[in-house]
């Protein structure tokens, strides 16, 4: 075995290791997960994920909608977490937990369509 080959034998530990560091300093990959608006309501009602992951809105009703946290109409739940206008049904919006709770939404526009994010 050459030099160049030992070399990186070596090497392969401690790269393991940094991985393995990395992971634990900046946590997981952050998870994106899809929520659709249906014209029965939010689908999955119910989401967990964890601290840092993304949610997906998408609209697969053929009218707008406008996803945000409650306290319908001012969302002063989690204020962050509204797109502030609405959005096309053919449109997108996705928002980032950073905190951990147990966030109720409803879309702006009929609110009847409600569900709830848990953050781990």
């Amino acid at each position: 075995m050459d030099k160049k080959h030992v070399l990186a034998l070596g090497l392969l530990p401690l790269l393991a290791l940094a991985g393995y560091a990395a992971h634990e300093f900046f946590g997981p990959e952050p998870q994106t997960v899809v929520v659709t608006l249906t014209s029965d309501g939010f689908l999955p009602a119910t989401t967990t994920i964890k601290r840092g992951d993304v949610v997906r809105f998408v609209g697969a009703a053929e009218r707008r909608f406008w996803p945000a946290s409650d306290g319908h109409p001012v969302h002063s739940i989690y204020p962050e977490f509204d797109p502030l206008r609405p959005l096309q049904p053919d449109e997108a919006w996705e928002f980032t937990f950073t905190s951990r709770g147990e966030w109720g939404y409803h879309d702006h526009l009929h609110s009847f369509a409600k569900g709830v994010i848990q953050v781990e």
